[in-house]
């Protein structure tokens, strides 16, 4: 609510956390606007998760991955 005080239309894409009060709000007062996870907190929610022994190259391939520019 207070982005659409300040003015903010509908924008045409939210990149965010998945906090869940987040994605409804925008959700419903952003009515058409697609939502995107954030890269950053999904690697991090990845990580961990993962063993923390031994773990560098796992989490190297795992940028990798995001770092790819083709599929």
């Amino acid at each position: 609510q207070h982005l659409i005080s300040r003015g903010l239309q509908s924008p045409k894409l939210v990149v965010s956390d998945a906090h869940e009060g987040l994605k409804k709000a925008i959700q419903q007062d952003f009515v058409g606007t697609s939502w995107q996870r954030c890269n950053v907190h999904f690697k991090r929610n990845i990580v961990d998760v993962m063993p923390k022994k031994d773990n560098q190259e796992a989490i190297s391939l795992l940028k990798s991955i995001f770092a790819a520019e083709e599929m």
